[in-house]
């Protein structure tokens, strides 16, 4: 008797033991990510600058036109922005679709952090995505506290700047020549930005309107090959269905994204509404 109440409490012990170590860990984690969160919304050194039309005269023709609508004469221009959205996603093709709300903190190119809770049913994830210094990273947990998922390295990093290359149509001033992006002529209606995000060239095809109006947004991203497992790049776009006007900038608000973009296997895993930007210049 006195043995099985030892083998009890040790594995009470243990439990407990487990518990406080996987909370600990999530504290950690949240903690980080507050951290990068603040740094990322910090201003970087430098004067503030306001969006002059003359600064994008030589631009390819859509890139032109797009820039224009985005930001009104005068704008700040900001480093940063920070977004609420909500909507549903989904992790397989065939999986049932959950729904989403989340926040984020959007610098290209230096970084991102997005916080998100998703649900469905008594199911609830919690965690982010995140990319600085080279690194990306993801961490979710289920009701806060067991890992469900939890990625670095390499190829996580690459794929995350892939993520932050076509987000900056999310940040227009991040396009801007100014910043650092090269723009390439393709058509009347398309022309690509090339961002350099920690020494890696992005190449992000906009598809834009005649009045500038942003419709679609493609690039070739690094991520997981559902066949075989193994990372290469694949076709990836986001589909603007309505835009908002915020702080002087004009945004996509409401989206579709997906991998394998403009092929038959085309898998959109995302669909968000963005309620509000605030964006930081100062």
């Amino acid at each position: 008797m006195k043995k099985t109440t030892l083998v009890g409490g040790g594995l009470a012990g243990l439990l407990a033991t487990a518990a406080g170590t996987l909370a600990w860990t999530g504290h950690a984690q949240r903690t980080a990510t507050r951290r990068l969160w603040d740094r990322l919304q910090s201003p970087p050194a430098g004067v503030l600058e306001r969006f002059d039309p003359e600064t994008v005269a030589g631009l390819p023709d859509p890139a032109r036109r797009y820039l224009l609508h985005a930001i009104a004469p005068g704008t700040p221009l900001a480093h940063a922005v920070a977004l609420e959205m909500e909507g549903r996603m989904r992790l397989k093709p065939d999986a049932p679709w959950m729904s989403m709300r989340a926040r984020q903190i959007l610098a290209p190119p230096r970084g991102f952090v997005w916080e998100a809770a998703v649900a469905r049913g008594a199911m609830r994830f919690a965690g982010a995505d995140a990319y600085a210094d080279g690194e990306g990273a993801t961490r979710f947990r289920l009701w806060g506290v067991l890992p469900v998922a939890q990625a670095t390295g390499p190829d996580v990093a690459r794929s995350a700047r892939g993520r932050l290359a076509i987000e900056a149509v999310l940040c227009p001033a991040a396009l801007l020549p100014q910043r650092g992006v090269r723009w390439e002529p393709i058509d009347a209606h398309t022309a690509r930005a090339v961002l350099t995000i920690d020494g890696e060239a992005l190449p992000v095809t906009l598809t834009v309107d005649d009045e500038g109006r942003l419709q679609a947004a493609t690039l070739p991203r690094w991520g997981r090959r559902a066949d075989d497992g193994r990372f290469a790049p694949i076709p990836f776009g986001v589909d603007v269905l309505e835009e908002g006007r915020f702080e002087g900038y004009t945004l996509p608000c409401r989206l579709h994204v997906g991998w394998w973009y403009g092929t038959e296997q085309y898998f959109d895993f995302f669909h968000a509404v963005i309620r509000k930007a605030l964006f930081r210049a100062v």
